[in-house]
């Protein structure tokens, strides 16, 4: 008798580290975004009490970053042979990076559950309150099963996930979760990548 378990195919997430020099010039500039850098206002974070809020990044420095992160979508895309980038059956569309901010959370803010812009997306953390186990903030997806039911894939953002990156499709929910008992930020940047259409 055959017992053969056959799991069915799903898109993932892509997880891999920044590299050391960049990692450094980013957490450098944005645990000064507060003071040096300019306010980002979106539907998630203006008017709202407890939740992080977003902070541009100097151009140069986001020139770097999107040629890494450009990087790891296009990997991103070859993994799952993710079904966007191949529209109607046409020739493969170029991507192109769209947007980037530095979030600072503090102790008990949080950003409700939501989607991005675009096709790919992507979190980088740069920096972590060193907090007890109880008290740490997580990152979570939330997806639907093949029958249907809610599915949850939690992420706990202790020390070890500095300088950690996450690429996932611009779709896919996730909430971030608050911290407590520290008073130092935790840092993040996010961003979102579509195709590059200029010309077609």
């Amino acid at each position: 008798m055959i017992k053969e378990i056959c799991s069915l195919p799903n898109l993932g997430y892509l997880h891999t580290e920044l590299p050391e020099s960049l990692f450094k010039r980013l957490l450098e500039e944005a645990e000064n975004a507060e003071k040096d850098n300019d306010k980002i206002l979106c539907g998630l974070t203006e008017g709202k009490e407890h939740v992080p809020l977003h902070y541009n990044i100097t151009k140069e420095l986001e020139e770097e970053l999107n040629k890494f992160v450009l990087s790891c979508a296009y990997d991103f895309c070859k993994i799952y042979d993710y079904p966007w980038t191949h529209p109607l059956g046409r020739e493969p569309l170029n991507l192109t990076n769209l947007t980037n901010w530095i979030n600072v959370q503090k102790q008990g803010e949080y950003i409700r559950t939501h989607m991005h812009d675009g096709i790919i997306s992507y979190t980088t953390w740069l920096k972590i309150p060193n907090v007890d186990q109880k008290d740490q903030a997580s990152f979570w997806f939330d997806y639907n099963g093949i029958i249907g039911n809610m599915m949850h894939h939690e992420i706990k953002l202790n020390q070890k996930f500095v300088g950690n990156l996450l690429v996932f499709p611009s779709a896919l929910e996730h909430t971030v979760y608050p911290f407590y008992n520290s008073s130092e930020n935790r840092i993040s940047i996010s961003g979102n990548i579509g195709y590059e259409t200029k010309g077609k």
